[in-house]
């Protein structure tokens, strides 16, 4: 070792005997500690957030199925009724292609 490693060295041994060293490096800790904890709290207020987002993604969801499963029922039953919307998207469908 270099003669400045070993100066380096002995400093820091002596500092850290000392009792102040102790409560600094304590101090060093506990903000650091402190500092997770905040950390850990955002993340999982985030991960909060997006749960809520997805319920709610999922529940607007499923009230559109059920809307539109809903509005298949009406009129001459299940079975007509898609069937006319297959033949809408393709009156549709044509009609774009003549445009």
């Amino acid at each position: 070792r270099t003669p400045m490693k070993k100066i380096i060295l002995t400093m820091v041994l002596i500092v850290s005997l000392n009792g102040s060293a102790f409560a600094f490096f304590g101090a060093i800790v506990n903000s650091a500690k402190a500092a997770k904890d905040a950390i850990y709290q955002k993340f999982m207020m985030l991960k909060a957030v997006q749960q809520l987002k997805t319920l709610r993604d999922n529940y607007q969801s499923s009230r559109r199925y059920y809307a539109m499963y809903k509005k298949l029922n009406e009129g001459k039953g299940f079975l007509p009724n898609v069937a006319y919307r297959i033949a809408d998207i393709g009156v549709r469908t044509a009609r774009e292609a003549q445009e």
